[in-house]
């Protein structure tokens, strides 16, 4: 299953909403849904960029690594239906999930590479 750009906004605002005011992205108020919005199209304008770049060529990211990130999620969450609602709620499910997770952290890894080869200042 492949991450459609509606997904892929769903699952960046998400995450904003969470971690920038503690909500989800249906209990935003306008300011703060423009604000979310505004920040999730530039990470995926970043993520975007980063993952068409010729170092993302060959990064792979272990599938330990996708699941140790969706044990994380879920640990936030006091029960499985509450991330399933959550999820639901968003537009997404657990399998886009994974996909938003993997691309996330391929950007991460490709990060890495970029940055190992980047002199200490």
């Amino acid at each position: 299953m492949q991450m459609n750009a509606e997904a892929n906004i769903a699952y960046h605002l998400l995450q904003v909403a969470q971690k920038k005011f503690a909500a989800t992205p249906a209990t935003l108020n306008a300011d703060q849904r423009r604000q979310a919005t505004r920040i999730a199209l530039k990470k995926m304008q970043i993520e975007s960029a980063v993952l068409g770049s010729a170092e993302a060529a060959g990064v792979v990211v272990a599938d330990s690594r996708i699941d140790d990130a969706l044990t994380s999620i879920r640990e936030q969450y006091e029960a499985a239906e509450d991330l399933a609602s959550a999820l639901q709620d968003a537009g997404l499910d657990e399998e886009l999930l994974r996909i938003a997770l993997a691309r996330e952290l391929q950007v991460e890894q490709v990060l890495d590479k970029v940055s190992a080869t980047v002199a200490p200042v």
